[in-house]
């Protein structure tokens, strides 16, 4: 928790403002401290997204105030009713979330308030908590994120295309999962990479043909490429950072 702040919150941002839109949703944890107690409570926000001109976004719907204490058995369980969305105006850039807020309900002191296993389900009845195989959480993590590297050591190709001229390579990195949208694509640094293991770049950029399922960059070098030859992209410039990042977080 934050000292003296009343504000401070854990949030969790679901997918589409239509999400239980005009129903119930239960939310529900564990939570415990190490003494005494500790006030907190849940809140629902409607966010509307970009694009166009959306609705603003809704005040919190905030639920009575839960007592955590010391017990690492106890269920924290709060139902909201989240307001319909009738009438609202959803953004052109399918962005909008409903968001679940785990709220520290005061903000005299400080103190740590641990929190584990929690889950949101629509309607008014709590549902035992069960957790997904690594798998399944890996698949849906990487919806909204995916990084390559950095591998330490090790040599690793991170794409493959073709030279497109002397001086630029296109290539395409290919998603293991689709993303919630075309991502946004950063490096942790332009020339940690090279064509071909020997040619080392020295710009990457994202081009303007990616997708939510495959990345396509364009990458820069001294005037070597031979136009149409094959061409594939590694991190043997600074193997211990190189790293490509995916992310198409809400």
């Amino acid at each position: 928790s934050v000292a003296g702040s009343a504000n401070s919150y854990l949030e969790q941002r679901i997918e589409d403002v239509r999400t239980a839109a005009g129903k119930n949703i239960t939310v529900s944890l564990n939570a415990a401290v190490a003494s005494g107690t500790a006030d907190i409570t849940i809140s629902v926000v409607q966010n509307f997204g970009t694009g166009g001109s959306p609705s603003s976004e809704t005040s919190p719907v905030v639920s009575s105030t839960i007592t955590v204490d010391t017990s690492v058995s106890t269920r924290r369980v709060a139902t909201l009713a989240v307001p319909s969305i009738s009438g609202k105006t959803i953004g052109s850039d399918e962005n909008s979330y409903l968001s679940i807020r785990i709220n520290r309900a005061s903000g005299a002191g400080t103190g740590t308030i641990d929190l584990w296993d929690a889950g949101a389900v629509i309607g008014a009845v709590d549902r035992p908590f069960l957790p997904r195989s690594p798998a399944a959480e890996l698949m849906r993590c990487q919806r909204y994120y995916q990084q390559y590297g950095p591998y330490g050591a090790a040599r690793v190709i991170a794409g493959s295309g073709q030279a497109a001229s002397t001086t630029v390579a296109l290539l395409s990195v290919p998603l293991p999962v689709t993303m919630r949208t075309t991502p946004t694509v950063t490096f942790s640094a332009v020339n940690d990479f090279s064509l071909n293991g020997t040619v080392s770049t020295t710009n990457m950029a994202l081009d303007g043909i990616t997708t939510a399922s495959v990345v396509m960059l364009t990458a820069t070098c001294a005037a070597v490429l031979t136009p149409g030859f094959g061409m594939y992209l590694t991190n043997n410039q600074d193997t211990t950072n190189a790293a490509i990042y995916a992310s198409a977080e809400l």
